[in-house]
């Protein structure tokens, strides 16, 4: 199980790393030309888990080019506990083409700040400090006996600004898992004053407007809470849908600002181009009454 999810994760990686070279483009950034720094930066760390991957390479090498390997070390440090580890290099032949992804073989620490560093043979060096969020605490208010049209309070707790909430949601319907994630009602989710909660009220039914969405008014400011979903509560396979929130840490408030592609230009890697960051994912059940 474990070999599947590290192969999941590196999977997840080159996906992260293609993205980023696309929005390298739309951002008039070409980090295969570009000689600003010396290192580029291409992964995130998962809160509580491990392995975790980065990919690094030359700035001044194409994407995907033939490489055996590279002109550098690579260091992770915790800031907190002072330990600092050389990450262990494993060269990925995909579809032909060598990547160089390096493992973070701890585990990932709430509240804590971590320092990639990658050292070329000059000492020049390219870095990424990290902190990851403190631990999320999600309060449910009802809890039990919730009903379809019942509004529930999710408060989401120790979220420092620029830290953010992203929530997916998931049901079953005729033998299959719905997925879909939080847009229609995207706005609701708001930031109590300047305080470390995140607050969204909704119903069972709101959260399935995500999942079975019907076609949405052609207006702007339609109202989100007069829509229905196409599949009903009384619908689904099971009385259970799952909401998995995503608690990013605040380097993404940088990279990611507005939503859409990361801008692998905006600082995060000192020295050097990419992205590198933390975030904490989360499941949690809600039982509908009968």
């Amino acid at each position: 199980m474990k070999s599947h999810q590290s192969r999941f994760a590196i999977i997840l990686l080159f996906t992260l790393t293609v993205l980023l070279c696309s929005s390298c483009e739309e951002n008039s950034i070409n980090p295969i030309e570009d000689d600003r720094g010396i290192f580029s930066f291409y992964g995130y760390m998962q809160v509580g888990e491990s392995p975790n991957y980065v990919r690094v390479r030359n700035i001044d090498e194409p994407f995907l080019s033939e490489m055996n390997s590279l002109d550098g070390v690579v260091t992770f440090e915790n800031m907190k506990s002072g330990e600092i580890h050389t990450l262990r290099d494993t060269t990925i032949n995909f579809m032909g083409n060598l990547t160089h992804n390096y493992i973070i073989e701890e585990e990932i620490n709430f509240d804590t700040t971590y320092l990639l560093a990658a050292e070329r043979s000059d000492g020049l060096v390219s870095k990424s400090k990290v902190k990851t969020p403190e631990q999320t605490e999600l309060i449910l208010t009802p809890s039990e006996n919730v009903q379809c049209l019942s509004s529930i309070n999710f408060t989401f707790k120790n979220v420092a600004y620029p830290e953010r909430i992203h929530l997916t949601i998931s049901a079953e319907y005729q033998g299959i898992k719905h997925t879909g994630d939080l847009e229609v009602f995207a706005d609701e989710l708001e930031r109590i004053d300047e305080s470390d909660e995140v607050r969204i009220r909704l119903s069972p039914s709101n959260l399935l407007v995500e999942v079975f969405t019907p076609i949405l008014p052609d207006n702007p400011y339609f109202d989100p809470f007069r829509l229905f979903p196409t599949v009903s509560c009384s619908q689904l396979d099971t009385s259970l849908i799952e909401i998995t929130y995503t608690h990013y840490g605040a380097e993404w408030a940088t990279a990611q600002p507005f939503g859409g592609a990361i801008n692998t230009d905006s600082g995060v890697v000192e020295n050097g181009l990419g992205f590198f960051g933390s975030f904490i994912r989360e499941t949690v059940v809600i039982t509908l009454s009968e």
